[in-house]
């Protein structure tokens, strides 16, 4: 109930900022583009839309590769074949979903 007042409140705020006749600049961002209200992506709103897809398997495995690189136990063959799990298991995963914490 909470999410869906502030998500109205965030929509109607934009709108307003983006009829009004003033100079300005913006920036959004988020990762649910379908909770965005269709009044705000509607054409003359915003200048540019950029789309940055989620990571491929490749890409995945770079980014795991990073997160566990200091890691026991995740060095040599042993720690290649579980990123390749890793990686193979998490589509549809983007960089912040892989986020992991070595507990």
């Amino acid at each position: 109930m909470e999410e869906g007042r502030s998500l109205s409140l965030v929509s109607n705020t934009c709108i307003y900022w983006a009829d009004l006749d003033i100079k300005r600049n913006s920036t959004g961002a988020t990762n649910r583009p379908d909770a965005i209200d269709p009044a705000l992506r509607r054409p003359g709103r915003f200048d540019r839309e950029f789309f940055f897809p989620l990571p491929n398997f490749d890409a995945r495995l770079k980014i795991l590769k990073i997160m566990t690189k200091q890691w026991d136990n995740w060095t040599g063959p042993e720690g290649d074949e579980a990123r390749l799990k890793l990686a193979k298991l998490t589509k549809g995963y983007g960089g912040a979903d892989l986020k992991v914490h070595n507990l």
